[in-house]
């Protein structure tokens, strides 16, 4: 019996697509619930997600969520003003602000999944530790797939927003 690769590479697409689309939707209701946007749901999960090692920037922050430095500031003050965030200036450099999350608040966020939890826990149960290594390392390679190619997207559409170049004569060449 044969397979047909491209029907299981669609169908991996597909899953895969799902559970990206499930995330934002559970971002979105977990961000209405606390009152803020997803957008700054989103900056938020970064901050706290990469910000375990070592605070992130405002500039770091835009390159992850591929949102304009600008966009980012109004967003830091948002989260900041709702108790989410703190600045503090980087003792290394004093002309970078460091943008960290603020435990308690993080913490009332993470109560609203604990339900959650409580569902991950039971799959976590019913499978063997050998299929949870199999499905982290498909999620984690998945994920780092689709980060490359957020950068190829982000790359074109700056691309596609490149002024026209002039032609050796003056006029305006076509960058179609």
């Amino acid at each position: 019996m044969t397979t047909d690769p491209h029907g299981d590479i669609r169908r991996l697409m597909a899953a895969t697509q799902e559970v990206a689309l499930a995330a934002v939707a559970l971002n979105s209701a977990g961000a209405a619930l606390m009152g803020m946007s997803p957008s700054d749901s989103f900056c938020l999960w970064h901050v706290t997600e990469a910000g375990q090692d070592e605070p992130v920037t405002s500039g770091r922050l835009a390159e992850l969520t591929g949102l304009t430095t600008g966009a980012i500031t109004g967003v830091v003050d948002r989260l900041e003003a709702a108790g989410f965030v703190r600045r503090e200036r980087d003792p290394r450099d004093r002309r970078r602000q460091l943008i960290r999350p603020v435990p308690e608040k993080i913490a009332e966020l993470y109560r609203l999944f604990e339900p959650l939890d409580e569902t991950y826990e039971g799959l976590r149960l019913a499978l063997g530790p050998a299929e949870r290594d199999v499905i982290l390392d498909y999620l984690r390679t998945v994920s780092g797939i689709m980060r490359a190619h957020v950068t190829v997207l982000r790359e074109a559409h700056k691309r596609s927003k490149a002024p026209a170049r002039p032609r050796r004569n003056g006029s305006a060449e076509r960058t179609g």
